[in-house]
């Protein structure tokens, strides 16, 4: 058994550690703290104390960042919601683990014992140790292994800022610099050489640019709807259905909202997230012909804020003063939810007229058809919302749009177009509208007509059957032949044929009310409880206006006169036909593991609206605050009964050279005409006790020590480990001769 273990371990050069924690501060608005660490990590090469740390300590040292991990990571677990707040806490790794990377610059001990890591091997070690046998301890050196980590930390602010390109490529220059100079100096000056140091930045860079280009698409991921739940930032333009997949229908149960409706109250049935307007090849997107930037689509509410200092949002300034007549009013329902973006849709009953927030939101924003989105609100959304009788405060009439040189059209009664199977789904709408004869009816009528043609004729199922095929799309075989599937087949097929039979219809997404918590007015919407339906315009009719508008007419502009139809008189209706057994199918009770995670996740949410008050938040600053200084005074006061003075501590030898001549390399010529030539290439220590096994194992251990510590080290033996070290070779080359003689 070798019983070898190195006393030089590679290590990053003066600075480097400092330099990498400082470029992390800088690119994580953290500079205080990096200037902390940086003084800290460093300070061990002028600083002459050092501390008898044992594999006790040192587990110590690691069960301390173990710590700071896990209250990191429950920290921002409090705080975000998803696949972000692990995203969220790799930015402070640096600190997290810097506890043991001070252990180890401030040990008496190079290295770290790899048992450290391990309870199991610690435990075994121990063990093998009480029953007398001699275990060569693995040690590592932390050094670059926490370098790796403070590069991978600075990067993750730069993947979740997409519009500062430019802080990738400073994140991709910095980590080229600081890989480059780090792979350098990780090799001995006799094994340094040019094209290879070149070859190898050049692998740095790629690879840099790669990891920070990947970190960016990691974070866009995440945010944009990678994982269940994450939403963009950007307004939601898109709804990718699931019409046309094979397969179990399977939806979270996690709770995504909590409504909490006034006593002796009931609670809306349905409440709208978001709403589409035009359909091509499953899916529905948001289209404004009269705004080519779905930006501009988006209009802010009215905003005040009343004496209690609490946000409010109207559609119109005289219904700011509509929390102040209750009579004029219900009592408000309140909204409450996490927040995974900056721009969070609410769900909102039809009929929504005032906004009041409980805690920070910048703004409230509006599209035309109805989605209504929260912009840089707080972790959690505490917003109280009360309703009128005028929907189309929230929806705007339907209304002929046009777009530069466009032809004038009704997106509300839009069908299919674009797509392979787009004039065979219009051809098959036009078909089952003459068969159900709804072009002769009144809205209403046409409504009764469908619910009553899907209820006798289709099925509802979460078992997806239909795929596409080059013959027919999913939604023709599921109008055709097939007659069964989910919430989304009815919703689409209800606002097209609405559409066909003359009814400006939208396509809406949002929740169904309907599971009552164990808190009193309480109701959870969950991700099974995610539903789509038809918003239909009942009872309007066609007027024609006429407006100026100018345009640009070879660089001059013009004047002219447009005219257009509108719809007037009529109501945004929800018009609901998917069976009703969906609701009993889709949602079973929760059971006990859903149980634990909603009360954590209404614990997490609950804290972090009692945290929003002033006074609350500096209560848990201040507690944060008593916890860090006893937590700093209990290592201090462990760690002053072990500190020692070193005498050679700030005693640098850089002159002299690596590869150094020791005793023992003096005395292989000796030693090699008695045991033999050694074999290119195998190491000095692995021929030595395997062809003069007669020397005692523990001066081998103890002489190959001194041996590596002479050569490679820029700290030499000296004073009695010198003369230690002499003796041990003269002990081997009496050895060596007494095998001779024999």
């Amino acid at each position: 058994m070798n019983l070898y273990q190195p006393t030089h371990f590679p290590s990053p050069p003066r600075l480097l550690l400092g330099v990498s924690l400082l470029v992390w501060g800088g690119l994580t608005d953290h500079p205080l703290f990096a200037l902390g660490a940086a003084f800290l990590v460093e300070g061990c090469h002028w600083l002459n104390w050092r501390w008898k740390f044992d594999l006790r300590g040192y587990s110590r040292a690691w069960i301390l960042s173990l710590m700071a991990l896990a209250g990191t990571v429950g920290f921002h677990s409090l705080n975000l919601s998803g696949p972000t707040a692990i995203l969220a806490f790799i930015e402070w790794l640096p600190l997290i683990f810097l506890p043991l990377m001070l252990a180890q610059q401030y040990g008496e001990e190079v290295a770290v014992p790899t048992s450290v890591f391990s309870v199991i091997a610690r435990q075994r070690l121990k063990r093998e140790r009480k029953l007398g046998k001699v275990i060569a301890e693995s040690r590592i050196h932390l050094g670059y292994p926490y370098f790796s980590l403070v590069l991978i930390a600075s990067a993750f602010p730069i993947s979740g800022n997409l519009e500062h390109m430019k802080q990738q490529w400073i994140y991709f220059s910095l980590m080229v610099v600081l890989a480059g100079i780090g792979f350098y100096y990780s090799h001995r000056s006799s094994q340094r050489r040019l094209f290879p140091w070149l070859f190898m930045l050049t692998m740095i860079g790629l690879s840099s640019m790669a990891s920070s280009s990947g970190l960016v698409q990691l974070s866009r991921w995440v945010q944009e709807g990678g994982f269940l739940g994450s939403k963009g930032s950007r307004p939601p333009i898109e709804h990718n259905t699931a019409i046309g997949r094979l397969g179990e229908l399977k939806l979270s149960r996690r709770i995504q909202w909590r409504v909490k409706v006034p006593e002796g109250q009931s609670p809306p049935k349905r409440l709208m997230t978001l709403a589409y307007n035009n359909y091509r090849s499953n899916s529905w997107q948001t289209y404004d012909p009269d705004f080519g930037d779905y930006e501009r689509s988006y209009t802010d509410l009215l905003t005040i804020a009343d004496q209690k200092d609490k946000g409010e949002f109207a559609f119109n300034t005289e219904d700011f003063e509509v929390n102040d007549q209750p009579a004029r009013n219900q009592v408000p329902i309140r909204l409450l939810g996490a927040v995974d973006n900056n721009r969070k849709a609410l769900p909102c009953p039809s009929s929504p007229v005032l906004f009041a927030q409980a805690n920070e939101i910048d703004s409230i924003e509006q599209s035309q058809i109805g989605t209504i989105l929260a912009i840089n609100a707080a972790n959690v959304i505490d917003v109280e919302i009360w309703t009128g009788d005028d929907p189309s405060l929230r929806e705007a009439p339907p209304i002929q749009r046009i777009r530069n040189a466009q032809k004038l059209e009704v997106t509300a009664l839009s069908l299919p177009s674009g797509s392979y199977h787009s004039t065979k789904e219009r051809v098959l709408l036009e078909d089952l509208i003459q068969k159900l004869g709804l072009k002769k009816l009144s809205d209403e009528e046409k409504v009764k007509v469908l619910a009553k043609y899907f209820q006798e004729n289709y099925r509802y199922t979460t078992h997806l059957k239909i795929a596409d095929t080059q013959a027919k799309s999913a939604l023709l075989q599921f109008l055709d032949t097939k007659h069964e599937g989910h919430c989304e087949y009815f919703a689409t097929a209800t606002t097209l044929l609405l559409r066909a039979a003359g009814v400006p219809a939208h396509y809406a997404v949002g929740f169904a009310v309907q599971e009552k918590s164990n808190r009193p007015g309480e109701y959870v919407l969950r991700g099974t409880h995610a539903h789509a339906w038809c918003r239909a315009y009942l009872g309007g009719r066609k007027e024609t206006v006429v407006e100026e508008r100018t345009v640009n007419v070879n660089g001059e502009e013009k004047t002219i006169s447009m005219s257009r139809e509108v719809w007037t008189g009529g109501r945004w209706t929800d018009v609901d036909l998917t069976p009703a057994v969906w609701l009993a199918m889709d949602s079973p009770k929760p059971n006990l593991k859903e149980r634990i995670a909603d009360s954590f996740q209404r614990m997490r949410e609950d804290f972090q609206l009692w945290r929003a008050n002033e006074k609350n938040r500096g209560w848990v600053n201040l507690t944060l605050v008593i916890i860090a200084l006893a937590l700093a005074a209990f290592v201090i006061w462990r760690l002053s009964g072990s500190r020692v003075r070193r005498e050679n501590a700030i005693e640098d030898d850089s002159s002299r050279p690596e590869g150094a001549p020791t005793p023992l390399t003096l005395s292989l010529p000796q030693l090699e005409k008695t045991l033999g030539q050694r074999p290119p290439g195998q190491v000095l220590s692995d021929w030595l006790q395997k062809t003069l096994p007669d020397f005692p194992k523990q001066s081998y251990r103890q002489l190959f020590q001194f041996h590596d510590r002479e050569r490679f080290s820029k700290r030499p033996l000296k004073g009695d480990e010198s003369r230690e070290f002499e003796s041990l070779v003269q002990a081997l080359v009496e050895t060596c001769a007494q095998r001779k003689d024999q």
